[in-house]
Order: C-alpha cells, then sequence, then structure tokens
C-alpha cells in the first residue's frame, strides 16, 4: 500500500511532517505568528533569525513570511529527519533562498542573531515510535529553560530578542536565568483553551537590554464552547489559517 503524505495546508504555503518526531500542532502555529520578527535591515546590516528544535519548519517559514525580504531564517534540530523535512519545506516555498536548516545541537549554535525562537519539546506527547522518541528526548534535554535563557543570550545582538512557547510551569526558571543574563520580559501572554480553563501554555518574549520597563501583558483564549476558534485566535493566525 502506498504510503498517504501527511501535509499541513496554509494560506500561502504547505509543510509535509511525516518524518518529523514532533507534528504541527497549535503551539507552533501561535508561536509563529505571535513571535516578534524583524521589519527591516538595519543600518544595512544583514538580520538573522535562529528557529531552535525547528522540526519540519514550519515556524521558520511563518517568520520568513511575516518578516522584511532580507532577512536569512536559519533552523536547527537534531532530529535528522526533521532536518531532511524542513529542508524539502523551505525549498518548495516562496522564501526557499533565505531559508536553511541544518542538524545540530543548540549549544553548538554560534553567531550573532537579531531574534531567535523555540518551541521546545516537553516529552510529554506520546511519542511511539522508540527513534523519534529518542531524539525528542534528547532536543528536550538540550532545550531546557537554563539553555535556552543562558545560550541564547550570548547569541543575541544587543537589543535582541527571545520569543518562545512552553507549560506554566517553566516561568519561575526562566526568570531567575533571565535576570542573571541581562534578559528582561518584554511581552507575556497566557493562553487558555477556554475561558475557565487554566492556563495551559505561555507565549514569552525576552529582550537582551539593560533598559528597564513594564513587560507588556495579555491573555489569549483559543476556543470557543462549541469547539471552534475564537476571534482572538483567528485574529492572531489570520495571515495563514485557511479556517
Amino acid at each position: 500500500m502506498r504510503h498517504k503524505e501527511r501535509r499541513f495546508v496554509m494560506k500561502r504555503f504547505s509543510v509535509k511532517h511525516d518524518l518529523s518526531a514532533m507534528k504541527v500542532g497549535e503551539d507552533a502555529l501561535l508561536l509563529g505568528a505571535w513571535a516578534s520578527v524583524p521589519s527591516d535591515e538595519s543600518e544595512g546590516r544583514e538580520r538573522r533569525v535562529l528557529d531552535v528544535g525547528c522540526g519540519c519548519g514550519v515556524i521558520s517559514l511563518m517568520l520568513a513570511q511575516r518578516s522584511a525580504p532580507g532577512v536569512k531564517v536559519e533552523a536547527v534540530d537534531v532530529d535528522v529527519f526533521a532536518v531532511i523535512e524542513a529542508k524539502e519545506n523551505f525549498a518548495a516555498s516562496a522564501w526557499g533562498g533565505r531559508l536553511h536548516a541544518s542538524r545540530c545541537d543548540f549549544a553548538a549554535v554560534e553567531g550573532k542573531f537579531s531574534h531567535i525562537v523555540s518551541n521546545p519539546p516537553y516529552f510529554s506527547s506520546g511519542v511511539r515510535d522508540r527513534e523519534s522518541a529518542r531524539e525528542v528526548a534528547r532536543q528536550a534535554d538540550a532545550l531546557s529553560p537554563a539553555t535556552l535563557v543562558s545560550h541564547g543570550a550570548s547569541l543575541l545582538e544587543e537589543g535582541g530578542y527571545l520569543s518562545l512557547i512552553c507549560p506554566p510551569e517553566w516561568l519561575g526558571e526562566l526568570e531567575r536565568r533571565a535576570g542573571a543574563e541581562g534578559m528582561r520580559l518584554s511581552r507575556y501572554c497566557e493562553v487558555r483553551t477556554h475561558e475557565s480553563s487554566p492556563v495551559k501554555r505561555l507565549l514569552l518574549e525576552y529582550r537582551k537590554s539593560e533598559e528597564a520597563w513594564a513587560a507588556e501583558v495579555s491573555e489569549l483564549v483559543t476556543h470557543t464552547p462549541g469547539g471552534g476558534y475564537t476571534q482572538a485566535y483567528r485574529a492572531l493566525t489570520s495571515d495563514f489559517h485557511i479556517r
């Protein structure tokens, strides 16, 4: 029997996510639509964005769609199959010339970036395949709150942003690490499935800066009582979701 390709279709691109251990999900779509992106090429400098734990590359593609034409997006993952799939998805898109994927541990990444974005695996998703589960577990360990903030701070340009989506229980360690690394919380969004639901995820954005400011705080409810998407979720993802 011929294998049926699994494809996630967006308004301006689509992605295959058969090979990647982590499939396209709501977390990735939220982060890809919410994270700050470079809007221009400041003072002639090339703007570089890093997608950490890229999977099939859906967040990288969302960032490429949203950012200025000269912005380069680099994607890294420890899962070789995810990288293969990301490269295929990039090549099939309208932004293939400024997207690059490579197999690499986050701790081994070098260089400077204006933005870093990550939807880290929490290793609670029930990945069944033994090899895929091993890679996800490896990446979950490599993308701990401490590593994301400490190594992220070393890679960011002054004024650069680190954007991520994570469980609420990560907040305490992220805040402690951020303070030690000169990273300040600039945006904070609590995500709930329904109005009465507990907070399921946090969308967080840290900025590397010595300046002090009050973080922009918001809340997002993703689903209506009837099970459909809320108007707020539709507005956030309107450039991507077909539904």
